[in-house]
């Protein structure tokens, strides 16, 4: 994620979109309901939790639940959004295996 915010803040023009879709994960976790076109669930039986997606315009930011609370994975743009999914369905599950012992 670090990554990430690095290259929107360098390329400046997408930096106002990233502060409105962290804005949008803030919602959320104080039980807001958004619209599915700012904030949507990712089904996928092989995930052993929750993810979600928070959408402000080009931007995308990948979250999940865990026992402890929502954890920011990653994020992306919206013209890789099918790549960036798996990649961060990949590290959840990783994260599970390593943490949680399935």
């Amino acid at each position: 994620m670090q990554q990430f915010n690095a290259k929107i803040e360098k390329d400046g023009n997408l930096t106002k979109s990233l502060l409105s879709a962290f804005k949008i994960i803030e919602h959320s976790c104080n039980s807001i309901r958004l619209p599915e076109a700012k904030f949507r669930t990712i089904k996928d039986d092989r995930l052993p939790c929750k993810m979600y997606e928070a959408k402000k315009n080009e931007i995308r930011i990948y979250l999940f639940q865990d026992p402890k609370g929502r954890v920011i994975v990653g994020g992306g743009l919206k013209g890789s959004q099918q790549q960036d999914i798996d990649r961060i369905k990949n590290i959840i599950i990783d994260y599970y295996n390593e943490n949680h012992k399935l």
